[in-house]
């Protein structure tokens, strides 16, 4: 049966691309539709395992404002499951080996592009650094996967279970053109959104199921705020002779704080708990006032002796 749309009492048929880079065109063209506002479309690069394994995913996603990374996967319907479990299975196993490199492109394309770099300091406040920001906000493990597609199938949906892709990772995107046009020069969009979005009057056309993936912000007060990390992390790290790895700093946070339960919950995303979220939140404050350093290696917290004063200073 052929899928159709009315608009306005017009009609719109169904159009499917005739191919992935047809698709991730309407994809870019629409990213801040799909991901939420002030999210940005990564070129694509090639992840490789330490086993040598290569994956290239169709981009990366940033949404600025919310502080999501997404891996980004276009796909056609026609594809069976042996082919999507050969890929979420090569991007998970070569994103962390990656991971780094990833970080530099992202910034590159940032810092060539003054349109990308304003859209991006409106969104995190022009105070922030966007390079900072991006460490803090891009992953090291278990990086969110999402799955553009123009339809979903059973064998989409039985590889993302497999590989414990949550369905509300998966995102229709489908095109229809209107009748008597015959080709994409008037046409429709109907798809799936990671956040509110409100419905415009152009001919895009927005579906308000599952517009929220993975609930809304928590209220003012309910979790212990970020700054009342400060001066344990500091504190933490004094004791361990000026630095330890991100390990140590977090199980010794977890110990010596005293957390609500509502901090032990884990966050909509499933990759940490919400303590932990916002300990890894106060670390990029204190690196921004100079009380860490912003310096040290990767997954090294060090205090400055900055940081040792304000410690002694407010205790």
């Amino acid at each position: 049966m052929e899928k159709r749309i009315l608009i306005d009492g017009v009609k719109y048929f169904y159009y499917s691309p005739k191919s992935e880079d047809e698709l991730e065109k309407i994809l870019k063209e629409h990213v801040e539709k799909v991901f939420g506002e002030s999210s940005v479309f990564f070129s694509k690069k090639k992840l490789i395992s330490s086993s040598n394994i290569n994956s290239i995913p169709d981009g990366f996603v940033i949404n600025f404002r919310q502080k999501k990374f997404y891996i980004v996967e276009v796909e056609r319907a026609e594809h069976t499951y042996d082919h999507f479990i050969h890929q979420f299975s090569k991007f998970r196993v070569g994103f962390e080996n990656t991971r780094n490199k990833i970080v530099r492109g992202m910034r590159k394309q940032i810092n060539e592009s003054p349109l990308i770099k304003l859209k991006v300091k409106n969104a995190i406040g022009k105070d922030e650094e966007i390079s900072a920001f991006i460490d803090e906000v891009t992953p090291f493990t278990n990086p969110q996967i999402i799955i553009v597609i123009e339809e979903k199938t059973s064998d989409l949906k039985a590889a993302c279970e497999n590989q414990n892709i949550p369905p509300s990772q998966i995102l229709e995107l489908k095109t229809f053109i209107r009748e008597g046009i015959g080709n994409l020069k008037v046409h429709a969009h109907y798809f799936d959104s990671l956040s509110f979005v409100e419905t415009t009057q152009e001919v895009l056309i927005e579906t308000r199921k599952n517009m929220v993936r993975g609930g809304r912000r928590l209220k003012k007060g309910l979790k212990t705020p970020r700054d009342k990390y400060c001066l344990p992390i500091l504190k933490i790290l004094i004791d361990l002779g000026g630095e330890s790895r991100t390990e140590e700093v977090l199980k010794r946070v977890k110990k010596e704080m005293t957390l609500k339960d509502i901090d032990f919950e884990m966050l909509p995303s499933g990759q940490s708990a919400r303590w932990e979220n916002t300990a890894r939140w106060a670390k990029f404050g204190l690196r921004k006032k100079g009380y860490l350093d912003k310096s040290s290696p990767r997954g090294i917290w060090r205090i400055t002796e900055k940081g040792r004063e304000y410690h002694q200073k407010n205790k």
